[in-house]
């Protein structure tokens, strides 16, 4: 899908490597979707973290490309970002938020703030 989230995500890679920074792509879903496709057409690399070794191969991507920022968006990528333990500092942007709150989602939310402080 091609929404604001996924256009916020594109637009600010940009913009950071215009800036001179590098720059690496990672998600969760979609590997041939059209964020990763524009991506890629862009020149940027695209890294498809999944399953249950997808904390483990984002420990290594910021390792192996020396990341010194982690910039989640969204719920998962975040939750994803707080469970890898990362040694480098991570940023959260929340593009949506559901109307219905569930208990367990507020708790890992709350998590998601203390660790990314």
């Amino acid at each position: 899908a091609w929404g604001g989230a996924e256009r916020v995500v594109l637009e600010e890679a940009r913009a950071l490597r215009a800036g001179g920074a590098f720059v690496a792509l990672a998600g969760l879903r979609h590997p041939e979707g059209e964020l990763a496709r524009r991506a890629r057409l862009a020149g940027f690399e695209v890294s498809h973290l999944r399953g249950l070794g997808a904390a483990a191969a984002l420990r290594g991507l910021v390792a192996r490309e020396r990341i010194e920022l982690v910039h989640a968006h969204l719920f998962h990528a975040a939750e994803l970002a707080r469970r890898a333990a990362l040694r480098v500092p991570f940023l959260v942007e929340v593009h949506n938020a559901e109307t219905r709150r569930l208990p367990w989602r507020r708790a890992c939310e709350r998590r998601q703030a203390l660790a990314a402080r």
